[in-house]
C-alpha cells in the first residue's frame, strides 16, 4: 500500500508540473526527509537555554508589573471618586455650624422719650437688621448666599484633580 502523503504530493505537483517533473519533485522531497531523519539537528547549549528562560522570566515580570500598575491606578481612581463624593456629601449635608449671635439690649435702649427721634430710628434700624438676620438664618443663608461653601468645594476639587493626575 502506498503512503497517502506521497499521493497528495504527487497530485499537488501534478497541478503545476508535468507528470515526470512531478515524480522527480516528489522523490526530491522524500530524499530530503530521509536526510533530515539521518542527521538530526544538534541540541542547543544549556547556557543558551538558561539565557532564553531568563529573558522570558524578565519579560513576564515586566508584564506583571505593568498589569499591577494599571490595576493600582484604577483602584486609586475609584478611591478618589469615593473620597470626592464623601467630601461633597459631608459639605452639602453638614448642619449649619454658625452660632447664634447674642443680642444685648439694655433697658436704656427701651426707655426713650417720645421726642427722641434718634433713639426710635436706631431701634428701628436694629429691629430691621435683626429681622434680616433671622430671615437669613431661617432660610439657612449667610451674607454670601452660600457661595463661599460652593467656592471652597470647587477649590478642593481642583486641588484633588491636579494632585491626582500628577501621580
Amino acid at each position: 500500500m502506498t503512503n497517502p502523503q506521497d499521493e497528495n504530493l504527487k497530485e499537488l505537483f501534478g497541478k503545476f508540473l508535468d507528470p515526470d517533473e512531478a515524480q522527480q519533485a516528489q522523490d526530491d522531497i522524500r530524499r530530503a526527509e530521509e536526510i533530515l531523519q539521518q542527521y538530526p539537528s544538534p541540541k542547543p547549549n544549556d547556557k543558551l537555554i538558561a539565557n532564553i528562560k531568563m529573558g522570558v522570566q524578565t519579560a513576564l515580570l515586566h508584564k506583571k508589573t505593568q498589569v499591577f500598575r494599571r490595576a493600582s491606578y484604577r483602584v486609586a481612581a475609584v478611591a478618589a471618586v469615593f473620597i470626592v463624593l464623601a467630601v461633597i456629601s459631608v459639605k452639602l449635608f453638614e448642619p449649619n455650624s454658625r452660632p447664634m449671635q447674642e443680642i444685648e439690649v439694655t433697658a436704656a435702649e427701651f426707655a426713650w422719650d417720645s421726642d427722641d427721634d434718634v433713639s426710635i430710628a436706631t431701634l428701628t434700624d436694629q429691629i430691621e437688621q435683626l429681622e434680616g438676620e433671622v430671615l437669613a438664618f431661617g432660610l439657612d443663608e449667610d451674607s454670601q448666599n452660600g457661595n463661599g461653601d460652593i467656592e471652597e468645594i470647587e477649590i478642593e476639587l481642583m486641588e484633588i484633580d491636579s494632585t491626582f493626575w500628577k501621580g
